[in-house]
């Protein structure tokens, strides 16, 4: 029973931070209004992210995934995974979870010197499949920590609708996500598309990043908006560890009433106690 307890508890947290992301969403937006950037901005930075989002996913795998060790982070997760109790002690949880957290600490650094160098020499809109690049090398490695693949095209739908949903939460989207991942794990034919998801993605990723990146684009005050890359990194993959931890602890009691134990409202505050994400 406490097996189970520790996987409940680790979704009920998970849960809990997933409705903080929801009550934060509102800040980004209520800034941009208030600075009233012209539509036609809006649609070119939503271009731009398309763009990039078609150019890395589809022509830069092998670049943005140079230099790491894949088959030692499935490895690990193997290891983990193979050796862990059927129901999952609460320390096993915590272990499943280091490689991805260890992960998200070497990227930010990455994510960081990007956007303050392209931002102090003045460049906006060319550096963003720079900046997906990182983003996604950090989010790739994450879901390979857990077990994940990633270079599937359903994969990559579920990836896409991942990232809209952490640039620009919504209930709507984290249903969808949900919904996704179990269609996923049972091996169910997806629900949703890839074009439609694409450009979802572009328009939470320029919503997002919409008022950063136009002051990154003016030469030295551009340092302000290469600095935020940081921020917005570590909560985009803050976002995927959370997303990838619930796949994994799905599809480990392939359970009915665990999979839906974070839309059910049984995420009580007793139940929270002892939560195990980080």
């Amino acid at each position: 029973m406490k097996q189970q307890d520790a996987v409940q508890r680790t979704l009920c947290r998970i849960e809990q931070k997933e409705r903080k992301y929801l009550e934060k969403a509102a800040i980004g937006s209520g800034l941009t209004q208030k600075l009233s950037i012209p539509e036609k901005a809006k649609e070119a930075l939503t271009r731009a992210f398309a763009k990039g989002l078609a150019l890395v996913l589809d022509k830069g795998d092998g670049l943005i995934l140079r230099g790491v060790d894949a088959d030692k982070i499935r490895r690990i997760f193997e290891t983990q995974n193979q050796t862990a109790h059927p129901k999952l002690h609460a320390k096993q949880i915590r272990a499943a979870g280091a490689q991805a957290r260890q992960i998200r600490r070497k990227g930010a650094g990455a994510a960081l010197a990007e956007g303050a160098a392209l931002g102090i020499l003045g460049i906006g809109l060319p550096d963003i499949p720079i900046f997906l690049g990182v983003l996604l090398r950090g989010v790739y490695q994450i879901a390979l920590s857990y077990g994940a693949q990633i270079h599937t095209e359903d994969e990559r739908v579920y990836l896409l609708l991942l990232l809209s949903c952490a640039a620009a939460p919504s209930r709507e989207k984290q249903v969808r996500l949900d919904r996704l991942a179990k269609q996923l794990i049972s091996g169910e034919a997806i629900s949703e598309t890839r074009q439609f998801v694409q450009q979802e993605a572009a328009e939470a990723l320029a919503q997002g990043m919409l008022t950063i990146k136009f002051i990154q684009g003016l030469p030295l005050i551009g340092v302000v908006g290469g600095v935020y890359n940081l921020p917005l990194y570590r909560r985009i993959t803050g976002y995927a560890e959370l997303a990838y931890q619930k796949r994994y602890l799905w599809k480990r009691t392939m359970k009915k009433n665990t999979m839906t134990a974070s839309v059910t409202g049984i995420c009580t505050p007793a139940a929270l106690r002892g939560g195990l994400v980080s």
